[in-house]
């Protein structure tokens, strides 16, 4: 249900951002340029609701209503990427992982799968102190063996990234998460999330791990949208832009490089495993 704020804002497709056309303006209705996607005004809280989670989940999110605010990016993770309310992004999947919030409007042709594309981009790390429970549960828990049944114990104990990484998270916290847990599984989660503690020391809010004006002559990144092998993040951030568009994106691990983060070719890290991330591109040609 649209917040009450929402009757006065135009309605706007969730990929490109072009407004309905005249008669069509109510939430719903669906894009010309994108016919797959629905058109959500633009403060709706549908505009960031994903779909129904896994049956372990979503039962115990039923359970807890203090968790339904926890879907998708952790509001926090948004505000420390940007410095800027939750309402000012738009969502980009539809778990609401990879979200959008645009500095500079374009004004030439939305981008097309297969077309060539030009762009500025520098990408930044934001760090995982901001995860929501959810985050820690789809992002972090389900790649430790065998210890995704501990979903319900974590949603249930708002096991966040704050409570991961400040020292919470030690071997008597985590016992009670779970009767059957061994000592040895409970300090290998121990020293799972203590890995991820030392990589907010290790590589802190704001450091860039890559942007093209730092590589050669500075010349713009182009590849093939949809036939290139770029991450999933940057695929759905510019399939939504139209040229001479500047934009700002986020995105969870599981949308960019995932649990093994990536390193160059020397073996340094570029980006630590389940980093969250953050985009600032700009379309030039399309």
């Amino acid at each position: 249900i649209p917040s009450s704020s929402a009757a006065s804002s135009p309605v706007r497709c969730c990929l490109c951002a072009a407004s309905a056309p005249r008669g069509r303006q109510n939430s719903g209705a669906t894009c010309v340029t994108h016919p797959s996607k629905l058109l959500l005004n633009q403060r709706s809280s549908l505009y960031l609701r994903p779909p129904p989670l896994r049956s372990a989940i979503a039962a115990t999110t039923r359970r807890n209503a203090s968790h339904k605010s926890s879907r998708g990016l952790g509001p926090s993770l948004i505000v420390t990427a940007s410095y800027s309310s939750e309402e000012d992004w738009i969502s980009l999947s539809e778990d609401g992982c990879v979200r959008k919030m645009v500095l500079e409007e374009g004004s030439g042709d939305v981008a097309a799968v297969g077309s060539e594309v030009e762009v500025d981009y520098e990408g930044t790390l934001v760090g995982e102190k901001g995860w929501s429970c959810q985050d820690v549960v789809e992002c972090w828990l389900v790649n430790q063996q065998g210890l995704e049944s501990l979903t319900p114990a974590f949603l249930e104990n708002n096991v966040d990234g704050n409570k991961l990484t400040d020292g919470t998270f030690d071997e008597a916290f985590v016992s009670g998460l779970g009767p059957d847990l061994s000592r040895i599984q409970c300090k290998k989660l121990v020293l799972a999330a203590k890995r991820i503690a030392q990589q907010q020391i290790d590589f802190p809010v704001g450091t860039e791990f890559d942007s093209n004006k730092n590589k050669g002559d500075g010349a713009p990144y182009k590849f093939v949208l949809g036939k290139s092998k770029v991450i999933k993040a940057m695929q759905l951030a510019v399939e939504s832009m139209k040229a001479g568009e500047h934009a700002k994106f986020i995105c969870r691990a599981d949308y960019a490089y995932g649990a093994d983060g990536l390193r160059t070719k020397k073996g340094d890290v570029m980006v630590p495993p389940f980093a969250s991330l953050c985009f600032d591109i700009t379309l030039l040609k399309c």
